[in-house]
């Protein structure tokens, strides 16, 4: 019988080589796009180590998002509300 060997690691621990060798296990030997994906029957492959998974497009929409956030108030935070006095003006 086989024997596995299991090891956790802190992501201060994980070096650029344990990632670009989990990359390419995972490249030869799983992952495919299922049949409602944007590429279906496609191979998944994950980028090498280092290459931002961030694309241009998403970065516009997340700087898009962030110009009409809003921030949501805490339940011990007084509820806003409209004047109802002129001396609350």
């Amino acid at each position: 019988m086989a024997s596995q060997f299991y090891q956790t690691l802190t992501a201060e621990n994980v070096t650029d080589d344990m990632l670009a060798e989990a990359a390419r296990l995972f490249n030869e030997n799983y992952g495919v796009w299922g049949p409602q994906s944007h590429r279906p029957g496609e191979k998944i492959e994950l980028p090498p180590p280092g290459t931002s998974l961030i694309t241009p497009a998403r970065q516009s929409r997340q700087a898009e998002c962030a110009k009409t956030a809003r921030t949501i108030p805490s339940p011990t935070d007084p509820p806003e509300r409209e004047p109802l006095y002129p001396s609350d003006y």
